[in-house]
């Protein structure tokens, strides 16, 4: 029985070969992509919490200062190659320099918009909430694409952008400042009560502020409180009543916020809002006499409604800056 016939094992041919190499190389590259896509993923990432981070300083910065430090072109208007990165210096947001650079090592570009810190941000042609600041990352490639002119932002290519909203800090430092404000009223009132202005043995248990009567000092030492005019608002008017210079006190002006400034002493921080608004005096415009009453009829704000919660109090015409309305900030 004759034997069986071995054929020689065939091998690849040369189109097999080139085939499988085009495949591999595909694969290489597809790979590669890949890779390059996952790095450039985390990369954002990265980049995205660091300004996360830097607008988080930023907030609490602001909140403590009531300011922003600007970068070292000031506002801004981009002239070509003018430095902009994150201030991160010991006096400024006190942050590793790490932090003037995003995950590709390119600097961020840092824009305070304002020196109020607070103004309405253009996006892309789109009026968007108001913000303090603007943060930009160029992205992956490295380009700066996005171009800002005041406050407007046109974003393009792969930049990163976040807006640093500090408009929650600027109500908190109004609240601060109000209550401060309003502490000084209730020890103004304290002041004018209980002394014996008219001589009749006992004290006058309001805080209503009359005509000067010979009066000297600061506060008055007699008969200058006397409620001899049955004046329904004693003990909430003090400051409604203030006249100048009829008290010797150091009150140089008939508005009332300058008023408790100069006679308290306080900083000139405490005469406007974060919007930069001077915070209003809700006065009760009294109706009899003595008249006139020189700071309550200064006053822009009238309030004749004891039910209103502005009804004696300083407050906040808050961000847009109209008094009166449901964004008024009341302590």
């Amino acid at each position: 029985m004759a034997g069986r016939q071995r054929h020689p094992r065939r091998g690849f041919s040369l189109l097999e070969l080139l085939l499988a190499i085009v495949i591999m190389g595909v694969i290489a590259a597809f790979a590669i992509v890949l890779s390059g896509s996952v790095r450039n993923a985390a990369k954002v990432r990265d980049t995205e919490g660091r300004m996360s981070e830097i607008a988080a300083k930023a907030k609490a910065t602001y909140r403590n200062s009531e300011n922003l430090p600007v970068a070292t072109g000031g506002l801004v208007q981009e002239p070509a190659g003018q430095d902009r990165t994150v201030p991160v210096g010991s006096t400024e947001f006190n942050m590793e320099a790490k932090y003037r650079y995003d995950s590709w090592g390119t600097p961020f570009r840092y824009y305070v918009l304002s020196p109020l810190n607070i103004v309405g941000l253009t996006v892309n042609g789109v009026l968007t909430k108001k913000v303090a600041a603007i943060l930009v990352s160029s992205g992956p490639n490295g380009r700066a694409d996005s171009t800002i002119t005041g406050t407007n932002i046109n974003i393009a290519g792969d930049d990163i952008v976040l807006g640093i909203d500090v408009s929650q800090e600027a109500v908190e430092i109004a609240l601060d400042e109000l209550k401060v404000l309003q502490s000084k009223v209730s020890a103004l009132d304290a002041v004018y009560q209980g002394i014996n202005n008219d001589a009749d043995g006992t004290v006058d248990e309001n805080g209503c502020v009359h005509a000067p009567n010979g009066s000297t000092g600061c506060p008055p030492s007699s008969l200058t409180n006397d409620p001899t005019y049955g004046d329904p608002n004693c003990g909430t008017s003090t400051l409604d009543n203030i006249e100048t210079d009829n008290y010797g006190c150091p009150v140089t002006t008939t508005n009332a916020i300058t008023a408790i400034i100069q006679i308290f002493s306080l900083s000139t921080v405490y005469q406007t809002d974060p919007w930069g608004n001077s915070y209003q005096w809700g006065c009760a415009p009294l109706t009899l006499p003595p008249l006139p009453r020189p700071v309550c009829s200064s006053e822009s704000f009238n309030v004749t409604n004891t039910s209103d919660p502005r009804y004696h109090k300083f407050f906040s015409m808050g961000p847009n800056g109209t008094a009166g309305d449901a964004d008024d900030i009341i302590p």
